[in-house]
């Protein structure tokens, strides 16, 4: 049965005696309780209506098979009885690879996509600002416990014998040594300094901060993305939001989310970036899930597009990939 196709291609397809069903496309929407960003999505929506003409579908269905009209007539009919039988024992219908329709006790119909139909990019998790680590605190010293003294401690103490006559001071108690310490501390600082101005004449500490930020973020340079060049223009309003509170979980992750979204238009690179750089690859390889991730780049606009990446920017504006490639 072909009605999964005609969705996808037509964004509507029925079924004489149910109803309708119609692809809306859902915004990107920031989830603050959760934790998440959502990105675009296809949404599927249903509209009871047993009366819908199955013209557009039987015209679907010939084409699609090569076959006449009256003979994709024949298989929608065929195809119609199976779903009417199930709804008679389930009080549900399933239709593969697109969602289950049910009605409830009190006459609603209710439809539930089907898992499938939420493969594609996943959402961006909002994570704390985390760049210096946990530091671990250290056990609180306990106090000593009245009553457990040990014997060494109730001897007394044994006083001390005075110094012989003639001895030499204690080296520590030298007078003229007493102010060398401020010299000494002086002379560190100034070494210090030397060195600092030193590192920073040569480009030492630029190579010390990348090195750290690598160590922190992971080495962004090693990915196979888009180069900066072609990387889209973001808007220079999102810049202006640094946020000081949340911060990308993964840095890959959202390049790969920028790359994918500002090639949208593009249906066979927007395949090849999540297939060859997504976990998941594995079920995008599917012919379904690509049908579905080709329709979901070609439905996405560029106005769609400017609005995510501008949510995205706006969120991690402060993020080290911003200010590298972001002007």
């Amino acid at each position: 049965m072909y009605f999964r196709q005609m969705l996808y291609e037509r964004g509507k397809a029925m079924l004489p005696g149910f109803g309708e069903w119609t692809l809306e496309k859902e915004p990107a929407r920031i989830h603050l309780e959760e934790g998440l960003i959502y990105p675009p999505r296809l949404h599927v929506h249903f509209t009871h209506n047993p009366d819908v003409d199955a013209a557009p579908l039987v015209q679907f269905v010939a084409e699609w098979q090569n076959i006449i009209p009256a003979v994709a007539e024949l298989q929608i009919k065929k195809f119609l009885r199976q779903l009417e039988n199930q709804f008679v024992e389930d009080h549900s219908i399933e239709i593969p690879l697109v969602g289950n329709l049910r009605q409830d006790e009190n006459g609603v119909w209710i439809f539930a996509e089907s898992p499938i139909l939420q493969q594609g990019l996943e959402a961006l998790p909002l994570r704390p600002l985390t760049r210096a680590g946990t530091a671990v605190q250290k056990p609180e010293a306990e106090a000593p416990v009245a009553g457990k003294v040990s014997e060494s401690e109730q001897q007394p103490v044994a006083a001390e014998s005075p110094e012989p006559a003639g001895a030499a001071p204690y080296p520590f108690e030298d007078n003229h040594s007493r102010g060398k310490g401020w010299w000494i501390a002086l002379g560190v600082v100034l070494i210090l300094v030397a060195v600092g101005w030193t590192a920073w004449d040569k480009g030492w500490l630029s190579s010390i901060q990348n090195s750290i930020q690598k160590k922190i973020w992971g080495d962004t340079t090693s990915l196979s993305i888009p180069a900066a060049s072609q990387m889209p223009a973001l808007p220079d309003s999102g810049m202006q939001h640094v946020s000081h509170g949340a911060q990308v979980d993964s840095i890959k992750t959202y390049q790969l989310v920028v790359s994918a979204f500002a090639d949208s238009l593009d249906a066979a690179n927007f395949y090849r970036q999540l297939s060859s750089q997504w976990p998941n690859a594995e079920l995008i390889r599917d012919t379904s899930s690509y049908q579905y991730l080709v329709t979901l780049s070609m439905s996405i606009t560029a106005a769609d597009t400017a609005k995510w990446v501008e949510q995205i920017q706006r969120i991690y504006g402060g993020h080290p990939y911003f200010l590298q490639h972001g002007r």
